[in-house]
């Protein structure tokens, strides 16, 4: 899949605002995971554009799987059920951004 830089952009605002409207519309657990999905996007939105943009997708990809086992680890250790959720949203935010960096390949397009 070739993508360039400003359409990965897009895309992760895209899935950030998404992300945004589920919370409004959402409740309790599902509403959590909602959030946790958001905050990874929108972080990673703003990322892409200030320092992130310099990143090939690879090396985008490295530095993003280590935030997600950050994240992956933190929601193993909770067991409150929303902050569950939370987590498991940060980490499903993850898993969609580097799938996706993974089909780009070395270079944006």
């Amino acid at each position: 899949m070739a993508l360039s830089l400003e359409t990965f952009q897009g895309r992760v605002r895209a899935w950030s605002a998404r992300a945004a409207h589920e919370v409004e519309n959402s409740e309790g657990s599902i509403a959590q995971d909602w959030r946790g999905q958001q905050r990874v996007l929108g972080d990673i939105a703003s990322y892409m554009e200030g320092e992130g943009a310099r990143y090939t997708p690879r090396e985008l990809r490295l530095r993003l799987i280590e935030d997600r086992e950050s994240a992956r680890r933190v929601w193993e250790a909770t067991t409150n059920e929303r902050e569950v959720a939370f987590h498991a949203g940060e980490v499903a935010a993850y898993d969609l951004v580097l799938d996706v960096l993974k089909e780009i390949g070395l270079r944006w397009s």
